[in-house]
């Protein structure tokens, strides 16, 4: 009877119903198998072969396979054992935005690129809402990071057009491209609008951009550096709850996401600031709020709070000595002090940082509920007696009849 249930609880295990899947998937960060591994590579190069094959005969084959490859694996997902899940779980987080990049494919406009982002994104929600990949947090944190990634590209985008846009210079048929050309007073020379809104300039030296100017990088550094940072909090915010509420699952889709956020939020402020001290304040401090969040239950965000504050140290101090003794003659002992007071302070305040944090409380290594080994010549300890049971010694004789 015990051999029986334990067999079936394996195979329901295995198979799971979607809805027991689903909170399974948001409470537990089960291991990882080799098999699986495997077997999500084997969907990769099945992928692959699908796309070959069609692209072979024309990009319409190529559309039609990589669906009905994607909508197989999104339909038989829930049949197949622990291997074959994640082999279609794979095949839909990347097989769905190869299917739509094919079918809005050429990309002329950045509109194609809205297009292509948005559809990815809602499928991928989808598909970890309902169906056979529901509750696969792959697709969540992939959906997740592709919706920063367009707010961080959208804001880009308007910055450029805010900038490059001046409504009082040029003509009402250059705004409305009606394909006019126009060489006073707009600033853009003899440049032509065409009816899809993109200009065209002669490349003869003829084209006088007055006061407008191509943006650097570093004009986007404060918009995308502010949006990169409330979505890096937000993404913090949610793994903390998941922790806080025993949904380790769900916590874990936003690690990733919010190390990417951040480190964008912090490189583009940080280029903003310009000033390399004030940068590595901040790679100290967004470092430091990554390492609380993550409070020693998480590997991966305690080793990248922590190096990214290292490296924000780093960053003062080379500050630092540049600014004192960057100009005189043998300044590289004067670098190598500089860097050796820094990190034996550093060193002083991760153990002050350590006791505030409560670290220094927790064990370094869990303890395992594991039965200590016996040596051949001891025997096994007697089972604890139900309550209330008489002794085995104390049991009267029985008369015989």
């Amino acid at each position: 009877m015990t051999d029986a249930s334990t067999t079936s609880s394996m195979t329901s295990s295995a198979v799971a119903t979607p809805n027991g899947a689903f909170r399974t998937r948001w409470s537990q960060r089960p291991a990882g198998w080799w098999s699986e591994a495997f077997a999500a590579g084997g969907a990769i190069l099945a992928g692959i072969g699908v796309l070959e094959f069609g692209l072979d005969i024309s990009q319409t084959w190529a559309e039609i396979l990589i669906g009905l490859y994607v909508a197989a694996a999104y339909l038989l997902e829930p049949f197949l054992a622990r291997s074959g899940q994640a082999a279609c779980t794979t095949a839909v987080a990347l097989g769905t935005p190869a299917f739509v990049a094919l079918v809005v494919f050429p990309i002329h406009t950045y509109n194609g690129v809205r297009i292509l982002m948005v559809a990815t994104i809602a499928i991928w929600f989808t598909c970890y809402i309902v169906g056979g990949t529901r509750g696969r947090m792959v697709l969540l944190a992939l959906a997740v990071t592709f919706l920063w990634l367009f707010v961080t590209l959208e804001v880009g985008h308007v910055q450029s057009v805010a900038r490059n846009l001046n409504p009082f210079a040029l003509t009402s048929r250059s705004v409305f491209g009606t394909g006019a050309s126009s060489s006073s007073g707009n600033g853009f020379g003899q440049c032509t609008f065409g009816n899809d809104g993109t200009m065209h300039c002669p490349n003869d030296g003829s084209v006088a951009y007055g006061n407008t100017q191509p943006k650097s990088p570093a004009d986007y550094s404060l918009g995308i550096g502010i949006e990169s940072l409330a979505f890096g909090a937000v993404f913090l915010g949610a793994l903390r709850a998941g922790d806080r509420s025993r949904r380790e699952g769900f916590g874990t889709t936003f690690a990733i996401p919010a190390v990417l956020a951040l480190i964008t939020a912090v490189t583009a402020l940080g280029n903003k600031l310009d000033h390399l001290w004030l940068a590595g304040l901040l790679a100290l401090v967004v470092g430091l709020v990554i390492g609380m969040t993550a409070n020693g239950r998480r590997r991966f965000l305690t080793w990248t709070g922590a190096l990214m504050s290292a490296v924000g140290v780093g960053l003062v101090a080379g500050d630092v000595a540049d600014s004192i003794w960057g100009n005189k003659a043998n300044s590289n002992r004067y670098f190598g002090a500089t860097f050796f007071v820094f990190g034996i302070v550093s060193v002083a305040a991760a153990i002050l940082f350590g006791r505030i944090l409560g670290e220094a409380r927790t064990p370094a290594v869990e303890a395992a509920a594991v039965e200590a080994p016996r040596t051949p010549l001891e025997a096994p300890a007697a089972p604890p007696e139900a309550p209330g049971a008489v002794p085995v010694d104390e049991v009267p004789p029985i008369d015989p009849v």
